[in-house]
């Protein structure tokens, strides 16, 4: 296995990870503008539309920009599902259930003087094979985590201590083409109650049309594992 480069997460950071690990920041209607979500085109003048977010098999979060300035009442839908204005640029909301691999998700926009429709195949999920939900480790081990996909996607994530909010919380990039990390001795930190360990698959340029005219999308796929509950003997 080669190499990987570790990655925590600090104050104020809001990684695509970090973004779905936080309830309030999805689901809740926070005034996200001044961030931006990966994907963001920063080519947003010449009154140019910038299509912008992350989708993932149930969750949706679109952003919409126009020469600089946030597009707030354009219609957009997933799937025929309305997705409503969040705040600043940001359409946020979930579908009814979340949509199987290989199905597609059809983004849909009407607004801002355009009707823009591009789809994208979703990908698998992420399994977490090794080690078995419930498992207890010392503090002292190193825990092999293991998982399977069908098909490599762009790039992998795996998020330790992947709490809400975690001051502990680390996330590994890892290649497409890896299933196995080795977590390091004392990385994993014990709540009480356990501790979270997830995987997360990326899809980059996830929507198949390409930008044409005055339109720049560049839309980022993401799908998280099941959480695998590890406990951690002191």
């Amino acid at each position: 296995m080669r190499g990987m480069t570790l990655l925590k997460w600090r104050p104020g950071t809001l990684t695509a990870v970090r973004l779905l690990l936080a309830p309030v920041l999805i689901t809740g209607c926070l005034d996200m503008t001044a961030t931006e979500l990966p994907g963001t085109s920063s080519d947003l003048t010449g009154g140019s539309l910038s299509i912008s977010g992350v989708m993932t098999p149930q969750h949706q979060a679109v952003r919409l920009v126009r020469g600089g300035t946030p597009v707030t009442d354009a219609d957009v839908s997933v799937n025929g599902i309305r997705i409503p204005h969040c705040c600043g640029d940001l359409y946020s909301g979930d579908l009814p259930e979340a949509v199987p691999a290989g199905a597609t998700l059809n983004l849909k926009i009407v607004g801002a003087g355009v009707t823009f429709e591009a789809q994208g195949d979703v990908i698998a999920t992420p399994a977490i094979t090794a080690p078995v939900a419930g498992s207890t480790f010392a503090s002292t081990d190193a825990v092999g985590l293991a998982w399977s996909t069908p098909a490599d996607p762009d790039w992998f994530e795996v998020c330790v201590n992947c709490w809400p909010n975690s001051n502990e919380g680390y996330i590994y990039p890892a290649s497409g083409n890896e299933r196995q990390f080795k977590i390091g001795a004392g990385s994993l930190v014990d709540y009480g109650e356990g501790t979270v360990v997830a995987v997360y698959a990326f899809k980059k340029k996830f929507l198949k049309l390409a930008s044409t005219g005055k339109i720049n999308q560049d839309v980022l796929f993401v799908a998280r594992s099941r959480d695998a509950l590890i406990r951690i003997k002191y």
